[in-house]
């Protein structure tokens, strides 16, 4: 009996805020890069990602939107995608502006299956987020 109440504590403290608050468990930020998000676009007028969905068509162009907030003038940010977990492009390294600005990336998906976005901050990885494609 001790174990099912630790148990639905456990539940009702870490897994219903993250279903309550519209927390992700496919998306991880970091001290930088603090928000990363996809989208079937970018709205450049207000800095926002425009149809925010980790579900996608083979053939779309996707956006991947992340907010950095730094304080190094030669900071740089590298997104890598990988399909089914393997390697499929690297970004050209972005070189970032001190303070917070959201920047985008455009991505074609040419096949279906699970995607991950990896985001590297000074070569180290920082943020994520996973998107799957049909």
């Amino acid at each position: 009996m001790k174990t099912s109440v630790t148990l639905l504590c456990v539940f009702f403290l870490v897994l219903f805020p993250l279903v309550a608050c519209g927390g992700d468990p496919t998306t991880t930020t970091g001290t930088h890069i603090t928000k990363i998000q996809t989208g079937s676009g970018f709205d450049s007028h207000g800095n926002t990602v425009q149809g925010e969905n980790n579900s996608f068509g083979v053939g779309e162009t996707i956006y991947v939107v992340f907010t950095v907030n730094t304080t190094d003038k030669n900071a740089l940010v590298t997104l890598r995608i990988l399909h089914s977990g393997v390697l499929e492009d690297t970004s050209i390294p972005l070189a970032i502006q001190q303070g917070e600005h959201i920047y985008n990336k455009p991505i074609d998906i040419h096949a279906a299956g699970k995607y991950s976005i990896k985001a590297e901050y000074n070569n180290n990885d920082e943020a994520s987020i996973e998107f799957s494609a049909n």
